[in-house]
Parts: structure tokens; C-alpha cells; sequence
């Protein structure tokens, strides 16, 4: 065409232009229209896509996240939960072993039928004691306690009549005495007491009648109308000796002595020799 219009043949290059190069360019423009709309079409599925995948992504994402984390929050519950179970369990042990070791404890110093005191825990009561008065000058008294005809009953009635006899004088000592004091249970129908910060033998003599008085009072055992008397030997620390060993051989002597010697009415009032 350019030929054409170099040749000075406009008509013939003119006509060239409408029939062949300008449909030739819109067929050119419609192709490119269609590539670029292709394109556009092409970038936004793209788009969309890339949206999907984000979303898709972000979602897994998420879930994974949460996943973890609840995941994380079941062990902690877990391992809490565990561990407070364990907690619980050791300080139930630990409360056992306690209370066990209370109770071989009461069983080691204490009399299993009375839960009074036994022999070892008064005597260490009364060594306490017996350091006590020589630091502060004090005294302290001992009152041996033998029942009398104890084995009549139990041979009478049978022991279980003599074990609540025997639990029901521990109670009756009991109630005689101050709570700074102590009376424990030797063995068989052997007590003794320990009164501390008495004054002299009067107060012993107080302290022995009112047991006296108080072991007499008659009681129901199992039916039985049974009256309790008991014979009562004394020693007081620092005149009768200053060892609990002295001590203790003195009031059981002078317990022995009242019990060879009861029969009159002032004895039974004042049992002590």
C-alpha cells in the first residue's frame, strides 16, 4: 500500500486500505480486546483463587491454632487435675500416717481400757515434776491408789464387769483432781496420781478423801449394785524422798500399810499411814 502512494495510485492504495488493512485492524484490535479481556478474566480468577487460598489458608490457620489451643488448655486441665488429685492423695497420706502416728503415740503412753496415763508416761511426768519443784522449791505429792476386793468381783462377775469397774474409777480419779495434775493406771487395779504444787499433807489428805469419798458412791455395772472403797498410800517430794524411784516405794508402802490395817471408821476417812 505504501507502494501504492509512492506511485501516486491513491485510489488503488485507498481502496487497498478500506478492504484489506482496516478490517485486517480490527480484526488485530478484536483479538487484542479478546487477549486482554482474556487477561483480565485470567487475573481476576487468579484473584478469586488467591482470595480462596488465603481464606482456605487462613482458616486452617485458625483451626490449627485453636486446635492447639485447646489441646494445650486439655493437658494443663490434665496435668492440673493430676497433679491436685496427687496433692490430695499425698495429704491424705500424710493425715494417716499422722493419726497413726498419734495413735501408736496414745497406744505407747496410754492405758488401752482407761486412757489414762500408763507407767511410763507418769513417770516422766513426775521426773518433769520432780525437776520442776527443786528448781522453784515446790512440792509435789503422790497418792497410790489400790482397789480393794478388785479380784472378788472380777472372779465373781467376770472381767467384763471388772473392766468397767475399772473405767469407771479412772473417771471418778479423774474428776477428783485439778487439770495440771495426772493419775495414770500401773496396771490390774493399781492408779496412781500426781499432784503438783501442794502445799504439805494437808492438801494430799484433802485430795485422798475426796477420792475416797467419790470411789464409795455405789454404781450400777451391768445390773449390779457394786460399792468401790479403795486403800490409799501418800508420799510427798522433798520429805519422803527425792527420786522418783523413793517416792513411788514410799506411797506404795504406805498404801500396803493401810490396806493390812483397814477396819476402823477413821481409817477409812483418813487412809493414809
Amino acid at each position: 500500500m505504501i507502494d501504492l502512494y509512492n506511485a501516486e495510485r491513491r485510489t488503488e492504495a485507498h481502496q487497498l486500505l478500506v478492504m484489506e488493512v482496516i478490517p485486517m485492524q480490527e480484526v488485530f484490535n478484536r483479538q487484542l480486546a479478546d487477549l486482554r479481556n482474556a487477561y483480565q478474566r485470567a487475573n481476576l480468577a487468579a484473584q478469586r483463587e488467591a482470595r480462596e487460598t488465603y481464606r482456605h489458608a487462613l482458616f486452617l490457620t485458625l483451626a490449627f491454632g485453636l486446635a492447639a489451643i485447646i489441646l494445650a488448655s486439655l493437658i494443663a486441665w490434665h496435668t492440673q487435675r493430676n497433679t491436685r488429685l496427687k496433692s490430695q492423695q499425698l495429704r491424705e497420706q500424710m493425715a494417716e500416717l499422722e493419726q497413726s502416728r498419734t495413735a501408736l503415740r496414745e497406744e505407747a503412753t496410754h492405758d488401752p481400757l482407761t486412757g489414762l496415763a500408763n507407767r511410763r508416761l507418769f513417770y516422766d511426768r513426775l521426773q518433769q515434776a520432780i525437776r520442776h519443784a527443786h528448781r522453784y522449791g515446790s512440792r509435789l505429792g503422790i497418792l497410790y491408789v489400790d482397789l480393794d476386793h478388785f479380784k472378788e468381783i472380777n472372779d465373781r462377775h467376770g472381767h467384763h464387769v471388772g473392766d468397767a469397774v475399772l473405767t469407771e474409777v479412772a473417771k471418778r480419779l479423774t474428776a477428783c483432781i485439778r487439770d495440771s495434775d495426772t493419775v495414770a493406771r500401773l496396771g490390774g487395779d493399781e492408779f496412781v496420781v500426781l499432784l503438783e504444787g501442794v502445799q504439805g499433807r494437808e492438801d494430799q489428805l484433802a485430795v485422798a478423801y475426796k477420792i475416797g469419798q467419790t470411789l464409795n458412791a455405789s454404781t450400777s455395772f451391768y445390773g449390779l449394785e457394786l460399792d468401790i472403797a479403795a486403800s490409799i498410800g501418800q508420799a510427798i517430794y522433798p520429805d519422803d524422798g527425792t527420786d522418783e524411784d523413793v517416792l513411788m516405794r514410799t506411797a506404795d508402802a504406805a498404801m500396803y500399810r493401810v490396806k493390812s490395817g483397814r477396819g476402823s471408821e477413821r481409817q477409812s476417812l483418813l487412809p493414809f499411814q
